[in-house]
């Protein structure tokens, strides 16, 4: 029998070297993702899309009329117009105030100009 040479590969050899060579090598795990920052927003605050309405005054005058008035009380301008509308809306609820005379629907003017208001700043 003869003696195979060290420095030889035999066939078994490059054999298993093809197929070593077929194995994937390992990969490194993959770092866990940070977590997502708490969000330090009250439920109060991440809600309040959904209770936030924008609207327009008829002009600059009446901006600064409930800015001043809602100073006078002490008050935020959210605040006090919340106040003034909850007034008005129990007002219409007990028949005291009805809708604007004349036809009402919805078209393009400036704020409040298609109605007779019972109040404009001086």
């Amino acid at each position: 029998m003869a003696r195979r040479d060290a420095t030889t590969p035999s066939e078994a050899d490059m054999l298993t070297e093809e197929l070593l060579g077929a194995v994937p090598a390992k990969k490194e795990p993959e770092p866990e993702p940070e977590p997502e920052p708490a969000d330090s927003r009250t439920p109060h605050e991440r809600n309040r899309i959904n209770r936030q309405m924008s609207f327009t005054l008829p002009s600059v005058e009446w901006k600064r009329v409930i800015k001043d008035q809602a100073d006078d009380w002490d008050m935020r301008p959210s605040d006090f117009l919340l106040y003034c509308v909850s007034y008005t809306m129990a007002n219409i609820k007990d028949g005291v105030v009805g809708p604007p005379d004349g036809e009402i629907g919805r078209f393009y003017h400036r704020a409040g100009e298609a109605f007779d208001l019972p109040w404009t700043p001086s």
